[in-house]
């Protein structure tokens, strides 16, 4: 998963069909599209949906471990 968030471009077919097709980190933002479709996302990208569904005012697009130790932290100021 980690190669995918250094690419140019993710497209995510179903079927034959492109259902998505942009840069990684606009990609990833479909949590709930990727995963219906049998497709995992980043953890840091998973773990910052759910504490986002649960509340938290952390950013969209995380992707990295170090993007989501930096909004965390910078919740916790």
């Amino acid at each position: 998963m980690d190669e995918t968030i250094d690419a140019d471009r993710v497209i995510v077919m179903d079927d034959g069909e492109v259902v998505l097709d942009d840069v990684p980190r606009e990609v990833f933002s479909h949590v709930e599209e990727l995963r219906s479709r049998g497709l995992d996302v980043p953890v840091p990208t998973q773990l910052a949906y759910e504490l986002k569904k649960m509340g938290l005012e952390l950013p969209e697009g995380i992707l990295s471990e170090e993007e989501f130790v930096d909004a965390y932290l910078k919740l916790c100021k």
